[in-house]
């Protein structure tokens, strides 16, 4: 009977290390990630704060020397996973980190018509995971599953050519899906 109960035991105690170590793993990556998060929402007030004081317009080139000073220690921050921020051209377009998967656009899908506009009700499949298109934007958003042994990214929708784009892309990924000419109706 003890011998029982400390086998359950013991296999609960493993189980709770295990999970542990899981959530600890999850916790420590989520929280770069917003660090990362908000050091580029610092380094795009310091860019606005030096077009404000400087009257630079929203096509104004970026002075990355000159917003240096609007930033503690007059340094750029450092990314908590090795990327490095990059300031944009011009003040309208917002910092990034090198390491893609701290863009908030990461895994973001856009997908749109030959003329532009959104496609709604597209599947959007990596590695046997599917995404649905919002019906009126024409965005899959996160994509759960992305897994770095992934290929490619299968964009697909009835009545359009379906696309296959070979990973590793730039996120967002734009998609234009044409629609699929059918040879039986033009002849009638």
């Amino acid at each position: 009977m003890r011998k029982t109960i400390l086998t359950v035991l013991l296999t609960l105690l493993g189980i709770g290390i295990v999970a542990g170590v899981r959530w600890f793993v999850w916790a420590r990556s989520a929280s770069a990630s917003y660090s990362c998060d908000s050091c580029i929402r610092w380094l795009d007030s310091a860019v606005q704060q030096w077009a404000l004081d400087t009257g630079k317009k929203d096509d104004s080139l970026v002075d990355p020397i000159a917003v240096l000073k609007y930033l503690p220690g007059g340094k750029m921050p450092k990314c908590p996973y090795g990327g490095s921020y990059v300031l944009g051209k011009t003040v309208s377009d917002a910092p990034h980190c090198t390491l893609p998967e701290h863009s908030p656009d990461y895994q973001h899908v856009q997908v749109a018509d030959e003329m532009g506009k959104p496609l709604g009700g597209v599947w959007v499949t990596v590695e046997n995971h599917q995404e649905m298109t919002d019906s009126t934007t024409g965005v899959a958003l996160a994509i759960t599953n992305y897994k770095m042994s992934a290929k490619a990214i299968v964009v697909s929708k009835e009545g359009y050519e379906t696309k296959r784009i070979e990973l590793p892309v730039s996120w967002p990924l734009k998609v234009a899906l044409t629609r699929r000419t059918n040879n039986s109706t033009e002849a009638k």
